[in-house]
């Protein structure tokens, strides 16, 4: 059994869409920020960062991963289907610069500006939304060359762009990047990234 710490943040939606486009069978435990129970005691032994996601695998010797990107690239290895080309490829080498592009040039400038945002640093904040934007145009351009992200394979790079551009929402700025807006609408429609962006979701009494 897995069990996936996490909370509706988008590095923890990432895993979970990983995990379903795995076929990876998992069991979402909640850990609400906002209440601040990354920072329990039972929690801080599995990630003394006090950060999600946290992936524990209890199948033989207790195996903990607690860096998204990480988690991914290890789901990927376990899959029943590929979501990486092959080790070694030149296309691997591509697909993972694609991934750290994202993370790094789009997703942790994202972060950090809502974090600057919170603190009344608006100007810095608006200053990191414009390079968000200036990295989804490379995106919008890169998808003119290929179908995906990465080439003409459905891969990690593309999971982890899809999990950010939807919490986007209205923000996009659609009208400006219609190839964008195209790879968005078909990806939306795979069953298993309409449930891993639910995976956190609050449960209904």
């Amino acid at each position: 059994m897995i069990d996936l710490f996490g909370d509706r943040t988008g590095n923890c939606l990432r895993v979970a869409v990983t995990f379903e486009e795995a076929g990876i069978h998992y069991r979402r435990v909640r850990v609400t920020l906002e209440r601040g129970e990354q920072y329990g005691s039972e929690y801080l032994v599995l990630n003394p960062t006090g950060k999600v996601p946290t992936m524990v695998d209890h199948d033989g010797e207790t195996f903990v991963l607690s860096q998204s990107i990480a988690i991914m690239l290890w789901a990927s290895s376990q899959s029943t289907q590929p979501l990486m080309p092959p080790a070694g490829s030149r296309a691997y080498a591509m697909c993972l610069e694609r991934l750290m592009m994202v993370a790094t040039d789009i997703i942790s400038f994202a972060q950090a500006a809502f974090m600057l945002r919170r603190t009344g640093e608006h100007s810095g904040a608006n200053h990191l939304d414009g390079i968000v934007h200036d990295r989804l145009d490379w995106l919008e351009d890169a998808l003119e060359e290929s179908t995906y992200v990465a080439g003409e394979m459905y891969t990690l790079a593309d999971i982890a762009a899809v999990v950010f551009v939807a919490g986007l929402r209205g923000d996009a700025h659609w009208a400006a990047r219609p190839r964008l807006s195209k790879w968005f609408a078909h990806l939306s429609s795979r069953p298993a990234i309409a449930k891993g962006l639910r995976a956190f979701d609050p449960v209904e009494a």
